[in-house]
């Protein structure tokens, strides 16, 4: 099966932790500063994996963290039944893991002063994940539906995601440099009672401007043309406007009105339901982080950001630093110092 033997394939080359949807903190408890080596081997627990001929792994620690991995991707254990391979592809990576656990102690790299920085990053920006996390436990967040309904009304008109049609008045028009020309223009349209029949007759067509469904939110149409189609009550309808700058007259014809059409609230719940748990999210947390700033007495000084950029004084970076700074992605140490509130968001939000 396809997806089995691109699953195979990832399981050879990373840990479990790099599955979709791993939670990681669940992860760092079980798996940071846990030692790489033998297994201490009860009797009756069958062993699967020696290392120069010590048990590695015993099928009772496969199936611990086998049943742990499902139950922290929910997703995998629902295809269970049609990747008869995803047990010992887990398994595999687990293996490998260990391998490279142990390659990192026997080969001494963990000795490195660089490496020792690195964990000390992970331990750090771990350590703000966990308490992120349980900070945004702390401040539980539910919409109801009541919330969501009155969300539904004040803004169907303003998110798109909540139009299937913004509707408007089907409206063409053409302008004029003279007011008595566009007045002319007008008057025979009396006689053929249709605009692009008129502009045909007097050999204006090329100059009809097609505007479609106008709406208040209509680009690219002069304002007090649309303003005068939007007063309209009654259709079909013609009439003549002078521009907004007052240096054309616009004659235009407007055939039939359409009201706007909206997704229907019950199919577009859950969705909505999202978007409004996480707006209120921010606005939670960021309520709670202000109480907190006022309950630790935290004075924070913005005379260091008011300053010019020449006065705060950096080092210059060497051309080959920059370089390499500007293809390497933000590490570790630079997502830490994001503010708390763009940190606790994203933590809150991978654990809701």
């Amino acid at each position: 099966m396809k997806v089995a033997t691109k699953l195979s394939v990832v399981l050879l080359v990373v840990p479990v932790i790099f599955f979709a949807g791993c939670k990681p903190w669940e992860w760092l408890k079980g798996h940071l500063g846990k030692k790489s080596g033998s297994e201490m081997v009860a009797e009756g627990n069958e062993v699967l994996v020696t290392l120069k001929g010590k048990p590695l792994m015993t099928a009772q620690k496969f199936e611990q963290e086998f049943n742990k991995f499902l139950e922290e991707n929910p997703q995998y254990k629902a295809a269970l039944s049609f990747m008869p391979d995803l047990k010992k592809d887990v398994f595999m990576g687990m293996v490998n893991q260990e391998l490279v656990d142990f390659w990192a102690k026997d080969s001494k790299v963990d000795q490195k002063e660089e490496y020792k920085k690195d964990m000390e990053r992970m331990m750090t920006n771990a350590k703000h994940i966990v308490n992120s996390k349980y900070f945004g436990e702390a401040y539980p967040v539910k919409v109801t539906d009541e919330e969501l309904k009155e969300f539904y009304e004040k803004n169907k008109d303003v998110l798109p995601d909540l139009m299937i049609s913004r509707g408007g008045v089907k409206t063409k028009a053409i302008s004029f440099d003279k007011q008595e020309a566009a007045k002319n223009f007008l008057e025979k349209m009396k006689e053929f009672k249709d605009l692009d029949k008129t502009a045909k007759a007097l050999n204006l067509a090329k100059n009809v401007r097609d505007f479609k469904q106008v709406h208040q939110y209509t680009m690219g149409i002069d304002t007090a043309l649309r303003d005068k189609v939007l007063e309209l009550k009654k259709f079909p309808a013609h009439d003549m406007v002078k521009s907004a700058d007052g240096k054309t007259f616009w004659v235009f014809a407007a055939t039939a009105k359409e009201e706007p059409q909206y997704q229907p609230f019950d199919k577009i719940k859950a969705g909505l339901e999202q978007y409004v748990s996480h707006e209120k999210r921010k606005k939670v947390i960021g309520e709670a982080l202000d109480q907190l700033k006022k309950e630790y007495e935290v004075v924070i000084s913005d005379e260091y950001f008011k300053a010019k950029p020449a006065e705060q004084t950096q080092p210059e970076a060497q051309p080959a630093q920059a370089a390499q700074a500007e293809q390497q992605p933000v590490d570790a140490q630079t997502a830490a110092a994001q503010s708390a509130e763009q940190a606790t968001e994203a933590a809150v939000a991978k654990a809701a």
